[in-house]
């Protein structure tokens, strides 16, 4: 017969504390269902009101209409991705118009500069951020 060991009081506490974590979180699971269960016929009646006003504002022409209520109107927003990486690098570096691109470092090319070198490349800084996580046990 197997003698059982008993978990040392570190072991416990560790227990405890899974426990307490995997329990808030799915009681914040169940909640964001709720959540979402309930907004849900909102949603899909807000974007069908949405279609219609879209229509309205296209059949009369305008870009906004003043109500008492208040004031319906168009947005439009222009978004850019890069289709095609290897046309746009070449233009930026045939032209020298870097002003197309946004500054910020490649995470992993960073990371592998650092673990190559020792330092950061120049002119990048890096943080670390620690989080506790925490997972359920493997069946």
């Amino acid at each position: 017969m197997l003698k059982r060991v008993e978990p040392s009081k570190q072991e416990k506490v560790a227990e405890k504390i899974v426990k307490c974590l995997l329990e808030i979180r799915e009681n914040l699971e169940e909640i964001n269902r709720r959540y979402e269960a309930e907004q849900r016929p909102y949603l899909e009646k807000q974007d069908k009101i949405l279609g219609t006003a879209d229509k309205f504002l296209e059949k009369i022409g305008g870009k906004s209409v003043k109500t008492d209520f208040g004031t319906l109107y168009l947005e439009t927003k222009i978004t850019f991705s890069v289709e095609h990486p290897d046309l746009f690098n070449d233009y930026i570096l045939r032209t020298g118009e870097i002003f197309l691109l946004q500054t910020r470092a490649h995470e992993t090319a960073c990371l592998e500069f650092r673990e190559e070198h020792g330092k950061n490349p120049p002119g990048v800084r890096s943080s670390a951020i620690r989080k506790v996580k925490v997972r359920k046990p493997t069946p």
